[in-house]
């Protein structure tokens, strides 16, 4: 039997949702019909029909994965465009026959051919699947988790959690969506890994839809509500109880869930928390699920729950390393203004997914594909970690991230290196899943 794999075509959206609900419970129990996924070509603008890859045999589609295009953050304020790995499915009648692995090594091709320096994917860490893209040459960059508590935390969070009488709470209207887009903005450049959401996205995924993921949405059952101090707009949250919804929102019976909560300053911050919490305990909620970053800003929140690992982990592939360290050079010369400049020295970056050489002077940064006389093999889980912030290069220096050095000024190398490559918190908000 032959099996042809291509990119999407006018017609196929009846099949694929068919081997997505064959392949997901999730998606099943949530009702994906044909109709409502041409609707997220409309509602994200990361979701483009054309870029679903399908296994085809004897005309019928028996294996799908979704290549969705957003944008996410490294640094300060450089965007990325990676092509995100969603849905890889393969209907039952067909597996065991090698589909899934062909889906995905097609999908790493499609990104390096549309330029699409990164690949990445979030996928259960114990399941088949994680040993296949392990195979293919994905990286384990960051297993995630949540904060999780009883009635007993939160009522004992809302006790101890104080709130600012000059902030006050109210719903979102539609006449929010610039000041939410520019707040969100703004507190994201603390962080990596958040995603671009441009005005269309805020419109249509969580003002006019209750997206609480990046596919699905209730029509009752989530709030969103923003903090005001002085008539301004100062953050907001995003938070649902799983017994009001119309549809399951991926959290138990009794539950309520904190999908994001954004905020320019403490007392925003907390007046919401506390705000959200004083709902969860009115509604009699037995228990919660916060999904908050691990930064200190939100510790003064998090540290009355428990944190709790997910099955979940975020994977990632470089495409075209060159590619991306063009796209980051921006980023880079920022880091090097910040400490004032640097040096002239040339490094060697290298890891399973090539080879890359940077020359800074001063403040400027210049990427060239030779190798130079300093010369850095990195274990390749550690250099995305490095990359993305997750780790700094002292922490991968520390770990033994580093396979094989080759320099007559180490201690240069290493203060450089840690300049251009800081510790960074990391978060990525359900609603931007792929």
């Amino acid at each position: 039997m032959s099996i042809n794999f291509r990119l999407y075509k006018d017609g196929d959206e009846e099949q694929i949702v068919e081997v997505i609900n064959s392949a997901f419970t999730t998606f099943r129990e949530w009702g994906l019909d044909r109709d409502s996924w041409l609707e997220y070509d409309a509602d994200d603008y990361a979701f483009d029909k054309n870029m679903a890859l399908v296994a085809e045999a004897d005309g019928r589609i028996v294996g799908h994965i979704m290549i969705v295009l957003r944008e996410f953050k490294l640094g300060v304020e450089t965007y990325i465009k990676f092509g995100g790995i969603a849905n890889v499915s393969t209907h039952p009648d067909y597996r065991g026959r090698g589909i899934a692995t062909k889906l995905m090594t097609k999908a790493v091709e499609v990104c390096r051919e549309k330029s699409l320096p990164l690949s990445s994917l979030l996928t259960g860490f114990h399941g088949v699947a994680h040993g296949i893209y392990r195979k293919i040459g994905y990286t384990d960059t960051i297993y995630m988790s949540h904060f999780w508590g009883k009635r007993k935390e939160i009522e004992n969070a809302y006790s101890k959690i104080g709130f600012d009488t000059n902030v006050n709470v109210r719903e979102v209207s539609r006449n929010d969506i610039e000041v939410l887009s520019r707040v969100y903005d703004l507190w994201s450049r603390s962080y990596n890994g958040v995603c671009r959401r441009p005005l269309d996205y805020w419109r249509k995924k969580i003002i006019e839809k209750s997206y609480y993921h990046s596919f699905f949405y209730v029509s009752k059952g989530i709030y969103k509500i923003v903090s005001t101090c002085d008539s301004k707009v100062t953050g907001y949250a995003i938070y649902g109880i799983s017994d009001e919804t119309d549809r399951r929102i991926g959290i138990p019976p009794h539950t309520g869930g904190l999908f994001e909560l954004v905020a320019l300053d403490d007392k925003s911050r907390v007046t919401l928390f506390k705000h959200v919490l004083g709902e969860f305990i009115d509604k009699k909620v037995k228990r919660v699920v916060l999904h908050l970053p691990h930064s200190k800003e939100y510790f003064r929140l998090t540290r009355h729950f428990i944190e709790i690992g997910e099955d979940t982990v975020l994977m990632d592939y470089i495409t075209n390393q060159p590619l991306l360290f063009n796209m980051l050079t921006q980023e880079l010369q920022s880091c090097l203004e910040r400490y004032g400049g640097f040096n002239r020295m040339k490094i060697t970056l290298a890891s399973d997914f090539g080879t890359t050489t940077i020359k800074v002077s001063g403040c400027e940064i210049e990427i060239f594909g030779e190798v130079s006389e300093n010369y850095i093999y990195f274990e390749k889980d550690s250099f995305v970690r490095m990359i993305y912030g997750i780790e700094g290069f002292s922490d991968v220096l520390g770990k033994k991230g580093i396979v094989k050095v080759r320099t007559e000024d180490f201690q240069g190398v290493k203060e450089l290196l840690s300049i251009l490559f800081p510790r960074r918190d990391f978060h990525i908000w359900k609603i931007d899943n792929w």
